[in-house]
């Protein structure tokens, strides 16, 4: 797809205590902004829930949400990957 770009990384299962703020962290260096001028987390997703799900699922769990400009999926396994959301024309 034009336009788009993914990042992946996975985190090691002794750095995965905190998924939600590893994905906040992973965006602000992507989008080249420190976390403050991002939108908070929880106006698009329950970081606590979110946290609560990845730390006890399996590794086979995915959830994918949009978040400030990125398509966020991040598993079980600790892979966070992001996809930038394309721009699209009002044309």
């Amino acid at each position: 797809m034009e336009g788009t770009c993914r990042i992946t990384d996975t985190e090691s299962a002794d750095e995965w205590s905190e998924p939600a703020m590893k994905i906040v962290q992973k965006v602000s260096r992507a989008k080249g902004v420190d976390i403050v001028d991002l939108e908070p987390l929880y106006d698009t997703v329950d970081g606590d829930a979110l946290d609560s799900l990845l730390r006890t699922a399996d590794q086979d769990v995915e959830v994918t949400f949009q978040y400030a400009g990125y398509t966020v999926t991040v598993r079980g396994d600790g892979q966070i990957s992001l996809g930038k959301q394309p721009v699209t024309s009002n044309r």
